[in-house]
């Protein structure tokens, strides 16, 4: 009988095939769609055991047959397989799902580079298959299993992500970028509009719902891997990253530099033909609102840079630990110079030896320096943070080069007053020091001003209600300190 059945298989055709092949299958789907849980069960039992039993030569063979008869499917069988694996997998429970991902998680980390080649070539390859609507449903449906996540699966996902591409080799990232940039250039306004609203939506979404310590515990973990990530990097990644860095604040000055505004001479124009008029208190009111709203909390805030001993806001100040030692190399020597012949009032002042010992024999603003909003009770050094603006950290950061940065908290020489500071410091001198006279110190008082008029136009200004600095109040600094 065997012989017989295998006669007429040899001798049937490719039509005749399917049609057996297609009856089969539906017969079987009919029988198993009548089985019962416990008959299910032991025929699964049934079907593992016998495949427990096969030797690896068998088991191979078996996947290469199951592979080459799916390499032979139609886009319609494949569909329809797809299918029915997603009800069968709908109808496992959760710990048959976890055995199944633990297997199949196993297998992907057994299986050789020409493997995983080629079961991303093949995947790739079926994506580029599907109909529209068939690529639209997969990505909703990714799209709400995403939203779906827990934290800590969010977490996890990303993870084992970010484990995936630390594994793979430069040749691969390049590619991986290389591909990912061509998608983005091929995307229409419309599209990458609709992309980075539904980024922007889903990353407030999650801010506003996490706690103040998954807040907290997510800016340290960013924090600790970009420090990581500063440690690790060769030379040319430096440059890279400091080069993407400049083309960024460069794209975002032409940006600003290309929003319609009017200029001076339109204003007086419009102002002259009485087109203009005092805004209301409601729309100063609404413009304030809206400005606090696209600044955010973080923008809003301020603090000091311990470098210049200016006051920033917290969007443009990198904040540093003890344990950034590359910044604090770069700080020791541009910034320390023991030949110099200072006054002990200014050095007592500007001293921070005593807050921790890698500030020996720098002048930089206690201001800047922070432990647990009081730098005046310190218990543990490695928890001292300090702020550096953008400004001076781009020269910091500047390895062939050993210029100072433009503004800092001495000029690194004393500067008599009966000196002419205009020869001294020319505005052309790349180390030029913006005011060096105390006459011109920004610690002036405003509202002494000759023609007595200056406390009754800070009456009139309306200022935004930022939240106060966290900086505890500090005295006036020396006479002759050279502040900017």
């Amino acid at each position: 009988m065997a012989v017989q059945c295998a006669n007429q298989r040899s001798t049937e055709s490719a039509d005749d095939r399917l049609k057996r092949l297609v009856d089969q299958r539906n017969k079987r789907a009919v029988t198993r769609s009548l089985e019962t849980p416990e008959q299910h069960a032991r025929r699964s039992q049934q079907l593992k055991s016998k495949r427990d039993m096969e030797s690896p030569a068998e088991h191979a063979e078996r996947l290469q047959n199951i592979k080459a008869k799916r390499d032979m499917q139609p886009p319609e069988a494949y569909e329809l397989r797809l299918q029915q694996m997603t009800a069968r997998r709908d109808m496992k429970t959760s710990e048959e799902r976890a055995t199944n991902l633990l297997n199949l998680k196993a297998r992907r980390i057994m299986e050789s580079p020409e493997e995983h080649a080629s079961r991303l070539h093949k995947q790739k390859e079926y994506r580029e298959m599907e109909t529209p609507e068939v690529h639209t449903t997969r990505l909703l449906n990714l799209k709400a299993k995403r939203y779906m996540e827990s934290p800590e699966q969010h977490r996890a996902r990303l993870d084992n992500q970010r484990a995936q591409r630390s594994l793979e080799s430069r040749e691969g990232r390049v590619m991986r970028l290389s591909t990912l940039q061509a998608k983005r250039k091929l995307e229409s306004p419309e599209d990458r509009g609709v992309r980075l609203n539904a980024m922007k939506v889903q990353h407030a979404a999650q801010r506003s719902a996490e706690s103040p310590e998954a807040r907290s515990s997510r800016l340290g973990y960013l924090k600790a891997q970009r420090k990581a990530l500063k440690m690790s990097e060769t030379v040319e990644e430096r440059e890279g990253r400091l080069e993407r860095r400049r083309q960024g604040l460069q794209h975002v000055q032409e940006a600003k530099s290309n929003e319609v505004t009017a200029s001076a001479a339109q204003c007086t124009a419009l102002d002259d033909a009485g087109l203009l008029h005092e805004c209301s208190k409601d729309m100063k009111s609404q413009i304030l609102g809206e400005l606090g709203f696209a600044l955010g909390p973080s923008g809003m805030d301020q603090c000091v840079c311990c470098v210049c001993d200016r006051l920033a806001f917290a969007t443009d100040v990198h904040v540093y630990s003890t344990e950034d030692k590359d910044i604090l190399q770069s700080m020791a020597a541009r910034l320390r110079n023991p030949d110099l012949k200072l006054s002990d009032e200014l050095v007592a002042f500007y001293d921070c030896k005593d807050i921790h010992p890698a500030f020996v024999g720098l002048l930089l603003s206690r201001k800047g320096i922070t432990h647990a909003g009081n730098v005046n009770d310190i218990e543990n050094p490695r928890d001292i943070d300090f702020n550096i603006c953008l400004e001076c950290e781009t020269v910091l950061l500047q390895p062939w080069l050993s210029e100072l940065p433009r503004h800092y908290v001495f000029p690194g020489e004393p500067v008599d007053s009966e000196r002419d500071i205009d020869h001294e410091f020319d505005d052309h001198d790349e180390h030029a020091i913006a005011y060096a006279d105390q006459e011109a110190c920004l610690y002036d008082d405003p509202t002494e001003d000759n023609d007595g008029g200056s406390i009754d136009a800070l009456a009139e200004v309306e200022f935004p209600d930022f939240s106060e600095i966290p900086i505890e109040s500090w005295p006036l600094p020396p006479k002759h300190a050279i502040a900017n």
